[in-house]
């Protein structure tokens, strides 16, 4: 553990409301999340996505929208996770990177990617058989450029050097390990069923044993939580039936049967309720406890605007000091 871990927000901007107050909502939430003393924020890149309730997340452009985000704050991390690389041009991600670095004054944190959606990658017209390739050439690139080497007619891409860190998000221990060996970040998702905090443990232990010995790899995961004086039934009923739904579907193509969400809420894949109950649940998870970082997140869509403001707020007063504290000696 570092000395002082990190506590970071990741928004998902998956309510479906009008693009402008999407968009205005989740940027005063930020805001609020430096306010409150939280490290960085983060937002994913999603395409396409469908009006009509609750979806993983609408931000084609997560670029664009940390721009906005970094000309309203001054201090906190601005991080992608993730940025879908095999879709992406490599060379123009490296320059919109490289300005946006500049311009937020070297706060840029870049997550990138595989991506997991067929769909996606069809209608981008990248074939998704070729994913694994074009990460891997992609991030050449990426790296390259960023590190102001030579472009092959002779270019360096501008503003040179700005030094942007680069994250993957991965979900197996072997894929962690290929990201220590490519010098990355490492960013874990939330837990999930077949997704363990202690198997999140032992690949954060695989991933720092792979690290080279002169790069210092540091490890950010994500955690639904959802810190309340109220009722999280009412405040939180849609984003909780959209995670039990997301589940359900999974095992129902494994062909197993339903949860109710009384057993999703047993089953502990988030925390949900008294600021005590949620410093409760992140301090007994062996992977929070073995990671640089943890990105807090209150689901796809959330509670309604005042409410995420309110939990916001409990983040800073209430949960991110008892986090931070698992680094003070004694």
């Amino acid at each position: 553990m570092p000395s002082v871990p990190a506590v970071g927000f990741f928004a998902y901007l998956g309510a479906d409301r009008p693009a402008a107050d999407l968009l205005r909502d989740t940027l005063a939430q930020l805001v609020a999340v430096e306010l409150v003393g939280l490290d960085s924020a983060w937002v994913a890149q999603h395409h396409f996505a469908e009006s009509g309730g609750i979806v993983t997340g609408r931000l084609p452009s997560p670029l664009v929208f940390l721009t906005a985000l970094a000309g309203r704050t001054d201090r906190i991390r601005l991080g992608t996770a993730v940025v879908v690389l095999p879709a992406e041009q490599a060379l123009r991600l490296a320059e919109d990177a490289a300005v946006l670095q500049v311009l937020s004054s070297g706060r840029l944190e870049l997550g990138l990617g595989s991506g997991t959606e067929p769909a996606v990658f069809a209608e981008l017209g990248v074939a998704p058989e070729d994913r694994a390739e074009l990460m891997a050439t992609h991030l050449a690139v990426l790296q390259s450029s960023l590190a102001g080497d030579q472009l092959p007619h002779g270019h360096r891409i501008w503003p040179p050097g700005t030094g942007v860190p680069l994250w993957q998000g991965v979900f197996s221990a072997e894929r962690a390990e290929q990201a220590a060996g490519q010098r990355c970040h490492l960013l874990l998702p939330k837990l999930a069923p077949g997704v363990s905090a202690a198997e999140q443990a032992e690949t954060i232990e695989r991933y720092r044993s792979a690290c080279p010995p002169d790069f210092r790899g540091r490890v950010a995961l994500s955690r639904l939580v959802y810190p309340t004086v109220g009722d999280v039934a009412a405040e939180m009923g849609d984003e909780l039936r959209f995670q039990v739904g997301q589940i359900n579907r999974a095992r129902a193509r494994d062909g197993q049967g339903p949860w109710t969400l009384e057993e999703y809420l047993d089953a502990g894949l988030g925390a949900f309720g008294a600021p005590a109950h949620v410093v409760e649940a992140l301090l007994a998870d062996p992977a929070v406890r073995s990671c640089d970082e943890v990105l807090l997140q209150f689901g796809h869509a959330g509670p309604e605007q005042a409410e995420a403001l309110r939990a916001i707020a409990l983040l800073g007063s209430e949960v991110a000091p008892a986090i931070r504290a698992l680094g003070q000696p004694g």
